[in-house]
């Protein structure tokens, strides 16, 4: 049976476990976020690698394609990181000098609530670098601006476990511990600067707009074109986008031949043209 005490800060904790401890539910707990893992890392790759291979990005500078990349290994880090923190946490609540009130049994285990609180912040950035992406993609300015707060949300909740340095001071910790906390510290840092900068260029010079130029539609959750069945489909609060059809009317006279063209509003893009 689980051994509680107090921290050196005064609050409750766990102290020690016994191997009996361990329940099946929790050991499952571990199983279940290492693969949830392995499939949004892989769902997330394949998306990155249809964003490095786009044609598209062949028009962007130097400067908006190191940036791009940048965001995406420093945000794949962070995941990474913070997937191993939750299962090192899940597995040894002893050396993080866990609080009670998490490691308590409420439902199934032991550490349920750790368990439950990492899918919505590894869903919420799998969620996040989609649309980023998406509107960076196609160029949109203003979409930019608005699914980049999708992604400095999930930053901020993945310096939670700083809070371990509110139960108990940071010396007591092991090295291994620390350098799990302080690097996912580090990453969320990392990539709030990187976001910053994106917003910055974004609103100031358009770093992403030449994507736009050709073919706005084309999207990285395009699902009829890239067959993304399992993406869910950008469809929410994205600004219509106004494009116009130009037809042309070949007038001829006794004086010579002259061209009118009158233009029209369409919900789809293209030109076409009636000689």
């Amino acid at each position: 049976m689980a051994i509680f005490g107090q921290s050196k800060y005064g609050k409750p904790i766990v102290v020690n476990e016994n191997l009996a401890d361990i329940s099946a539910a929790r050991i499952l707990f571990i199983v279940i976020i290492f693969f949830w893992a392995l499939v949004v890392k892989f769902r997330e790759w394949r998306q990155f690698w249809f964003v490095w291979s786009d044609t598209k990005l062949a028009r962007l500078a130097i400067g908006p394609t190191v940036l791009l990349n940048t965001l995406i290994a420093i945000y794949t880090a962070s995941t990474l990181v913070h997937t191993v923190h939750y299962l090192d946490n899940i597995a040894r609540p002893v050396d993080y000098y866990e609080p009670s009130y998490l490691y308590r049994r409420y439902l199934l285990s032991t550490m349920e609530i750790t368990f439950i609180i990492n899918f919505p912040i590894i869903m919420l950035g799998y969620y996040g670098i989609q649309k980023l992406l998406n509107a960076i993609l196609v160029g949109k300015q203003q979409q930019i601006s608005r699914k980049s707060i999708i992604l400095f949300v999930y930053t901020g909740l993945t310096v939670l476990p700083v809070l371990h340095y509110r139960i108990e001071p940071i010396k007591s910790f092991s090295l291994i511990v620390n350098i799990n906390i302080l690097v996912g510290l580090l990453l969320a840092i990392l990539l709030t600067a990187v976001l910053s900068v994106i917003l910055y260029m974004n609103h100031r010079y358009d770093y992403f707009g030449s994507l736009g130029s050709v073919d706005d539609t084309y999207s990285l959750l395009d699902i009829s074109r890239h067959n993304f069945s399992d993406i869910i489909a950008d469809d929410d609060d994205d600004d219509e986008i106004e494009t116009y059809n130009i037809n042309s009317v070949r007038m001829s006279s006794s004086s010579g031949t002259t061209r009118k063209r009158s233009r029209s509003r369409s919900p789809t893009r293209g030109l076409s043209s009636n000689i």
